[in-house]
Formats: structure tokens, sequence, C-alpha cells
């Protein structure tokens, strides 16, 4: 069973990837993660953080990576 969020020394951490696909142009995305009001963001990389909302809205032109970590 497959859960994209994962314990890291008592910290949970999301791991994303986001993968272009090869041989086409680029995509516009939005990407939106929310979590539970009761977990802090400690490391949130170039996500925009409102409340309990990360996002961003680019272009995929190229793989994208997202490494996300919380604390209670």
């Amino acid at each position: 069973k497959y859960f994209p969020i994962s314990l890291v020394e008592g910290k949970k951490v999301l791991d994303l990837n986001v993968f272009k696909q090869p041989g086409t142009f680029s995509d516009s995305i939005k990407l939106e993660v929310t979590f539970p009001d009761s977990w802090k963001v400690e490391n949130k990389g170039d996500l925009s953080n409102i409340a309990n909302l990360l996002s961003t809205q680019t272009e995929l032109d190229t793989d994208l990576s997202y490494y996300i970590v919380w604390s209670e």
C-alpha cells in the first residue's frame, strides 16, 4: 500500500516529483497541497504558504521536485 507522506525522524515528509512528458511542449500546472492545521511547515522549497495550503503555478518544461517537511 502506497502512502505519499512518510515519517522521517519524527517529521512528516512528502518527496514529490512532477514529471514532464518527453516530446511534449511545456504545460501550465497548478499544484496545491493541503495539510492539517496542527502541522507546521519546516521546509516548503519554493512553494507559497498560506494557512494550511502550499501552492505554486508554473510552466512544466522540465521535471520538478519538491521536498516538503512538517512537524507537529
